[in-house]
């Protein structure tokens, strides 16, 4: 219980740090909202985003799963962290680096959609968007 207890307390924190890093973005405050997307890694993960960012799409869940022992909690914010950096890079003028978190973002969602008992219609939403995205 209290593992499920603190997954859930921490997807409710990534829903704070995504709404005020958006509103950054909004008022094209890069840097504040570059600023809080890495608080949210180190909040939320444990670990600065460079560690991910590295990570070969090929490879994500394989190497999220083992190097870092991720649950599917883990997996989920991280999830909403790459789109939300993919949105940061696009507003930035950056749709290379854009399109790399978009694509990292649905591999973790498509993991999700593969291996998982739970469906979230948040999750095919989220999925759906970004393949909207990535396709443009």
């Amino acid at each position: 219980m209290y593992q499920r207890d603190y997954i859930l307390k921490m997807i409710e924190m990534l829903g704070q740090f995504v709404v005020s890093i958006l509103k950054r973005i909004s008022k094209k405050e890069f840097k504040e909202a570059e600023d809080l997307l890495e608080e949210s890694y180190f909040t939320l993960l444990k670990e600065s985003a460079a560690k991910f960012t590295f990570i070969p799409k090929e490879k994500l869940t394989d190497q999220l799963l083992s190097d870092y022992n991720f649950q599917e909690g883990h997996l989920e914010i991280l999830a909403q962290l790459f789109k939300v950096e993919a949105d940061l890079r696009f507003a930035q003028g950056n749709s290379e680096l854009s399109s790399e978190f978009y694509q990292k973002a649905l591999i973790i969602f498509e993991f999700f959609d593969n291996n998982s008992k739970d469906f979230s219609i948040q999750r095919k939403k989220d999925t759906d968007e970004i393949k909207e995205k990535i396709n443009k």
